[in-house]
């Protein structure tokens, strides 16, 4: 049986992080050896340190470096991190290349077709799996002051959220090679009745994807990893 890259993409508030969660817990439960990765490596110390300043403290930093910034440390993450691993488990990723691309464009007005291109020169390893992971604004956004309060980062508005729920849209449409076999999951149920929705909706399609061994690449086999593990130049860094 194949491993598989799943990427769990969304607006903040929409429940990623708890579906995370109750999948790891649920695919490891039924024998399928499951890890989970970050969204951020951090394993570039110059890289980290443009993600930090842009995206945390608001400084203002050229647009061509924060881009070289988030891709060099996603490059980091999948040759490092996301490939070793996928040799021996499957790997679950909170917010993956979708992600990039929908926050780069609202928060720096990077067009999404940008990074997209960047993606492709950089040959980033794409999931073989995507869930899209959605939830009404208004119970995104009362998720999102009880977990923290007041505060929120400056992209935790209402007008950032619905603008972030536009770009995955467009992203996803335009570019599907970047998402794989694409689950929607409507994750309005509480934390409570996660794992009942997940074991429904999800499991069963993973299940099958993961045994179908045209869905995706076998990674264990290293010529087969091609040009997905080309080492980028490190240019703008």
């Amino acid at each position: 049986m194949a491993h598989i890259l799943i990427a769990i993409e969304g607006r903040d508030g929409v429940g990623k992080t708890s579906l995370r969660k109750s999948l790891y817990k649920i695919l490891n439960e039924i024998g399928l050896n499951t890890v989970t990765v970050p969204s951020h490596s951090w394993l570039d110390r110059r890289a980290s340190r443009i993600i930090g300043a842009a995206k945390y403290l608001g400084h203002e930093i050229p647009k061509d470096e924060i881009i070289n910034a988030y891709l060099w440390d996603k490059q980091c993450l999948a040759n490092q991190v996301i490939i070793p691993k996928l040799k021996t488990h499957s790997v679950i990723c909170d917010r993956y290349l979708l992600s990039d691309m929908a926050y780069l464009n609202v928060i720096w007005g990077i067009p999404i077709q940008v990074t997209f291109e960047t993606i492709m020169a950089r040959a980033l390893v794409c999931p073989s799996v995507t869930i899209m992971v959605e939830s009404d604004i208004t119970l995104a956004m009362e998720r999102l002051h009880r977990r923290d309060g007041n505060k929120l980062d400056r992209w935790e508005t209402k007008e950032y959220q619905t603008a972030l729920n536009g770009a995955f849209h467009k992203a996803l449409s335009a570019y599907p090679i970047l998402s794989g076999h694409l689950m929607a999951f409507d994750n309005a149920s509480s934390i409570e009745s996660l794992d009942v929705q997940v074991e429904r909706n999800l499991i069963e399609r993973i299940r099958c994807h993961l045994s179908d061994k045209n869905a995706t690449t076998d990674l264990r086999d290293e010529q087969s990893l091609g040009s997905a593990v080309r080492r980028p130049d490190r240019k703008g860094l």
